[in-house]
């Protein structure tokens, strides 16, 4: 056979492959037959919605209220639709679809498009409802009788007035789903028990770079500590009759009573009708899913890498004047000058990384300066500015990273380098992120102790922060300050994706106020009774001199928490009387 002929049998059978594997394989045929549109999500009250739009924003996809205004967890992005907050179209994001279609039509954000929600457990729906910060009771928080008459009156209410729904926080989640005449309007459900891989699962299926982990907040917290337990057998009536539709579609289990030593299955027992009406009593449901396939979680919930040395990245924070080339060079010169291989700059601990089986050097550093005196808050696109682009000297320190961000002492600039961290660090086994202070003369040989002695290694040095420490008035709680603090990196992770509700002055109260917003406990760890580390060098020659003469002081042991120091500062704020 000719090489030509070889040619054409071999395109023929790749023909036929192609054919076999888009028409007649199971994965081609159910690629065919399952055409994925475009997903737009719609917002069940109590039912994760509000983590649902965060991690949507985080994505740059407008879910929700997004899409109608500016909100924390909308991130930056602009409302893309118009809505009357009078009337019918109040809170229009909480409304059904079939609702909205009718009150938007062609500004319907959910024309042809493939749904999603979340649906809930009614009883536990219920009590998040009597926690709203916004909706829910005003009364007595641990009451259980205050819990009773808050959801009977509810209901009664809503019973007497079919059309009246407060806020539409109380819609029967079957509505949302189902039309009048039994059609499923919603096609993919979640379920909020299982939330984290069931919501990954329907990203995946849509080809969306959109993920939930643990982390991710549901706005779950209450002040108070009733629960389903405290609900009397006539308000469990209530919840019966009123959303016996939501048990029946969703396949959650009622009950008459919590007062039994019953066990009770918060979670669904069975798959979502696939048409439902009202007073049925038996409905086909959908196919039970296979296994999940969700992808990993993000960096701040995954595990950090596999066992290995500690590495620990120093962000210097600096500044592009002459007095912040003059502390540059001092650092170079005194605490970064040594022969000591296990500390670099970060290219060439990066070089390492990529290049060495087993790399010399575990605690890389880097001087930040904000090299754009434009922009405010960081530009999560473009996180640096390229050298070529700058003037003077200081393009010349290839030890130095330039931020896309104004340089100042706040908290923006911070952020800037935590999220730069957080990027470049996932991939070059990276564990701990400091941001160190200008004028902060560091021990390196304490500081190596203190890393190999007292942090744990990868993969158990989730959620660590730590620095000397100080208190904040307005939250109460106390933070690391300034001088040298640092945290794991999924920790720098979580701050890096978060934007303040409210800022100080004070970027490293600031800082620790985001730090301590994290969902799970965070270790603190308290370097007052070891600081290792001269702070406030104001001057070269205090700098000089605490180098030649003073780094047999440390490390220095201060108490483990100055609280009469701290008071005396609210005090001379005016925070506190004398």
């Amino acid at each position: 056979m000719s090489s030509k002929d070889m040619r054409k049998k071999l395109l023929g059978l790749s023909g036929l492959a192609a054919i076999y594997f888009a028409f007649i394989s199971p994965e081609g045929s159910r690629f065919l037959k399952e055409e994925k549109r475009d997903i737009e999500y719609v917002h069940i009250t109590h039912a994760g919605g509000l983590g649902v739009e965060q991690v949507g924003a985080q994505a740059d996809i407008k879910w929700g209220s997004c899409h109608y205004m500016k909100a924390l967890m909308c991130g930056e992005g602009e409302p893309d639709l118009t809505w009357d907050p009078k009337g019918k179209e109040k809170n229009i994001w909480h409304a059904v679809p079939t609702v909205v279609n009718e009150l938007k039509g062609d500004e319907s954000p959910y024309l042809e498009k493939d749904l999603f929600t979340v649906v809930r457990n009614p009883y536990e729906r219920l009590i998040n409802e009597f926690y709203c910060p916004w909706f829910g009771s005003k009364g007595d928080r641990n009451d259980p009788a205050v819990l009773n008459e808050f959801i009977k009156f509810r209901l009664n209410e809503i019973d007497r007035e079919s059309n009246y729904y407060p806020e539409k926080h109380l819609i029967p989640q079957h509505q949302y789903v189902y039309d009048s005449e039994g059609n499923r309007v919603i096609k993919n459900i979640v379920h909020f028990e299982n939330i984290v891989s069931e919501f990954n699962d329907v990203m995946s299926e849509y080809g969306q770079d959109v993920r939930m982990t643990s982390d991710t907040d549901l706005r779950e917290d209450r002040d108070g500590n009733l629960t389903r337990i405290n609900l009397t057998p006539e308000t469990i009536k209530a919840i019966n009759e009123f959303y016996a539709g939501d048990f029946a579609a969703f396949g959650y289990e009622m009950v008459e009573t919590f007062q039994s030593e019953q066990a009770y299955e918060v979670k669904s027992s069975a798959m979502p009708c696939k048409t439902f009406l009202p007073d049925s009593t038996e409905c086909e449901r959908d196919e039970m899913k296979e296994e999940p396939k969700s992808l990993p979680e993000r960096v701040y919930d995954a595990p950090i890498g596999v066992a290995h040395s500690t590495s620990f990245l120093l962000g210097i924070f600096s500044s592009p004047d002459e007095n912040g080339a003059t502390y540059r060079q001092l650092a170079r010169d005194t605490y970064l000058n040594g022969d000591d291989r296990r500390i670099c700059t970060f290219d060439e601990y990066k070089r390492q990384q990529e290049n060495m089986m087993v790399p010399d050097c575990r605690i890389p550093y880097v001087f930040v300066v904000g090299a754009n005196p434009d922009l405010e808050e960081p530009n999560e696109e473009f996180m640096e500015v390229e050298r070529n682009l700058l003037e003077g000297p200081i393009a010349e320190e290839t030890d130095v990273l330039f931020l896309n961000v104004q340089d100042s002492n706040l908290f923006p600039k911070s952020k800037a380098f935590f999220k730069w961290a957080t990027e470049v660090g996932v991939n070059l086994n990276i564990d701990f992120v400091a941001k160190v202070a200008a004028d902060t003369l560091l021990d390196m040989p304490l500081l190596i102790d203190f890393i190999d002695l007292d942090l744990p290694s990868a993969p158990y040095n989730r959620r660590m922060y730590g620095g000397g420490i100080w208190g904040y008035w307005w939250e109460g709680g106390y933070y690391a300050t300034n001088p040298f603090y640092f945290m794991s990196l999924d920790l720098s992770a979580f701050v890096s994706t978060r934007d303040l509700d409210w800022a100080t002055e004070n970027e490293d109260h600031d800082m620790g106020r985001m730090v301590f917003k994290h969902p799970k406990p965070v270790k603190f760890v308290n370097l007052n009774t070891r600081t290792f580390w001269h702070e406030k060098m104001e001057t070269p020659d205090m700098w000089n001199d605490a180098w030649k003469n003073r780094m047999g002081e440390l490390p220095i042991r201060k108490p483990a928490v100055e609280n009469t120091k701290i008071c005396q500062s609210f005090k001379d704020q005016g925070l506190m009387k004398e």
